[in-house]
């Protein structure tokens, strides 16, 4: 029995090392903030202490909301975030969170229930990584794309104007006031027929140009043809 024993225990302490080992992995690499199923913070590493500037002891014991822009926090939707946590539902998304000095990081991650014997969620554990340089990476590239659009749209609408209206209709009116008498008198059929074919190739490039500059939309797709 005595044998039995030891090997328990040092069975015990072996897979005890190997879970401390594998959590000591995850915590060099991760952010992990540890809750109670109220969202009081329990225990918190390192670099999620770096991240928002504040010291472990000033975080253990604070509410999760401490972290979190006072309009979601104050929101139904913060509530909702917490009653689905403590029902037991796993949350992974990104999330704006709010540093010491007043800025703002973005994190991906999860926070996951941790249930006690009878089924009832006791932690939350939430293990992610600051993903705020590719945040500002994409909402500086939707700037961006909303001001291509925009110039787009403005471009669009004044070649359309003078290739499509003006300039077909100037033609119109010319050949309306010219009689075949006069425009062989006036020796002008052959550049009469330039500025046809020459309005009808500019009609064909605007095309293009307008198919390129659709582009710019979100979820625009260039058009190939047959």
């Amino acid at each position: 029995f005595a044998c039995f024993v030891m090997d328990f225990v040092i069975l015990y302490r072996e897979k005890k090392q190997q879970f401390e080992d594998k959590y000591e992995a995850i915590t060099q690499s991760n952010l992990i903030v540890l809750f109670n199923n109220k969202g009081i913070i329990l225990e918190v590493n390192d670099l999620f202490c770096e991240l928002v500037g504040y010291s472990r002891e000033e975080l253990i014991g604070k509410p999760h909301k401490t972290l979190v822009p006072h309009s979601f926090a104050k929101s139904p939707d913060y509530r909702e975030f917490w009653a689905m946590l403590r029902q037991g539902t796993y949350i992974r998304s990104e999330f704006e969170r709010v540093c010491k000095d007043g800025t703002r990081v973005w994190i991906s991650g999860s926070y996951t229930p941790i249930k006690a014997a009878g089924g009832s969620v006791r932690q939350v554990l939430k293990i992610a990584n600051d993903v705020t340089e590719t945040h500002k990476a994409q909402l500086e590239l939707s700037k961006k794309n909303k001001y291509l659009e925009h110039a787009a749209k403005i471009l669009r609408h004044d070649m359309h104007s003078g290739i499509n209206t003006y300039m077909p209709r100037g033609l119109r009116s010319l050949e309306r006031r010219l009689s075949p008498e006069k425009i062989k008198e006036l020796k002008i059929e052959a550049p009469l027929k330039l500025i046809r074919e020459g309005l009808q190739h500019t009609q064909r490039v605007y095309a293009g140009v307008k198919e390129f500059t659709n582009l710019v939309k979100e979820n625009t797709q260039l058009y190939k043809g047959m």
